[in-house]
């Protein structure tokens, strides 16, 4: 039994040490090894191993751009671009994305691809597999996995979704064992308000902060919460579902089942829809926002019923958890000028003034496919170690 556990130490030791090094060249970017034995503690000796295993692994490379030091110049060594790939898939209610990106996130746009949602799960599993064989075929080598954003509920246990209130084909099944199984690589589900926190915490906004809540009315309305560090999940992963709090009983009906959710009333979708009806024509968020700027239509009244729900949301979120910041996700506020502040002085007048205080409410930059990424990334990096930290 001793002779069991002085075996293990070593070994746990170094899949720390690997992750160390591998979360702290994404924090701060291309690195010496010098640079990193400096920030995360290590022996000299010992990051030497590690960042040659890690070159040879394909998980590091060397940087091309010169170090502009004194002294005996260093190698600098970055998440690798040309031996590694990873892919995501963004699952929506009308529409697939599927991406192709380096380990540094990078997403490269001539190989992303947007198909039309298909209506049944195996069809769902056929267009992601073949899209990604047809995208990643010259890297096959080097395709370390795939992160697919959810839109719905997913068992952190079992990785079923177990609710989808705008999918139901996805209800019960598992699309990442499935595309997994087929192509032959890891595949991770995430939830898709925590990919888009992995996204803004990895590359945005939320970078250093440890309390923060994301909210996106870009389809549904959904929140992912971090707060010391951590991603609020709940016993089975369901936790977050703010969009299904019922605020208008005699509401609209909800995908969920219910009538008068946030979802229905403070979302892009949701003012997509009153506009249309008051237009009497079938129009897009895109259509909206260019015949706005047109000056062909006004939409004032209505974007503003959109933002007093939407207020008592936010609101609700920082007087429950007193994030340092409110990350909104949403087309929305590229409108017209004005939107977010109008936003802001809504929720000033609902929130406890405390806490909004200390909270500042912004747009977050990240968005589904590199929140898709950021999952996998996310995932490949934490399987290297524990932290020992909070993550």
């Amino acid at each position: 039994m001793k002779r069991s556990r002085t075996h293990a130490v070593p070994g746990l030791l170094r899949r720390l040490n690997v992750r160390r090094v591998l979360e702290t060249v994404q924090s701060v970017g291309p690195c010496t090894r010098a640079d990193l034995t400096r920030l995360t503690r290590i022996s000299a000796p010992t990051m030497s191993k590690l960042v040659a295993s890690l070159v040879r692994e394909g998980m590091l490379e060397r940087d091309p751009k010169p170090v502009t030091t004194r002294g005996r110049p260093g190698v600098l060594f970055r998440l690798a671009r040309r031996r590694g790939c990873v892919h995501g898939v963004v699952i929506d209610m009308r529409e697939v994305t599927i991406v192709a990106a380096s380990l540094d996130g990078a997403i490269d746009p001539a190989r992303t691809v947007v198909r039309p949602t298909p209506r049944s799960f195996d069809a769902l599993v056929d267009l992601v597999c073949g899209e990604v064989r047809a995208l990643g075929a010259a890297e096959k080598a080097n395709r370390r996995g795939l992160g697919m954003t959810i839109p719905g509920l997913i068992d952190r246990r079992t990785g079923r979704v177990t609710f989808s209130p705008n999918l139901h084909f996805l209800d019960g099944r598992n699309p990442a064992l499935a595309v997994a199984e087929r192509l032959g690589v890891e595949v991770v589900a995430v939830q898709e308000e925590h990919a888009l926190c992995l996204a803004a915490q990895r590359f945005g906004a939320a970078k250093g902060l440890s309390d923060f809540a994301l909210i996106d009315v870009s389809a549904g309305f959904g929140m992912g919460v971090y707060s010391g560090g951590r991603f609020i999940e709940g016993a089975r992963g369901y936790a977050g579902e703010i969009g299904h709090v019922m605020v208008r009983p005699e509401g609209l009906p909800c995908g969920c089942g219910n009538r008068g959710c946030l979802e229905t009333l403070a979302t892009d979708r949701a003012l997509v829809e009153a506009v249309a009806a008051r237009e009497g024509r079938a129009m897009t968020i895109d259509e909206i926002i260019g015949e706005v700027r047109a000056g062909r239509i006004q939409p004032d009244g209505l974007i503003e019923g959109v933002l007093e729900y939407l207020a008592i949301g936010v609101a609700t979120v920082i007087n429950i958890f007193n994030p340092e910041a409110v990350l909104m996700h949403g087309r929305m506020f590229d409108i017209e000028e004005g939107v977010l502040p109008r936003l802001i002085e809504r929720v000033r007048r609902r929130a406890l003034a405390p806490s909004m205080e200390s909270c500042s409410i912004l747009r977050t930059q990240a968005n589904k496919p590199l929140g898709a990424v950021a999952g996998i990334l996310n995932h490949l990096t934490s399987n290297t170690g524990p932290s020992l930290g909070a993550g």
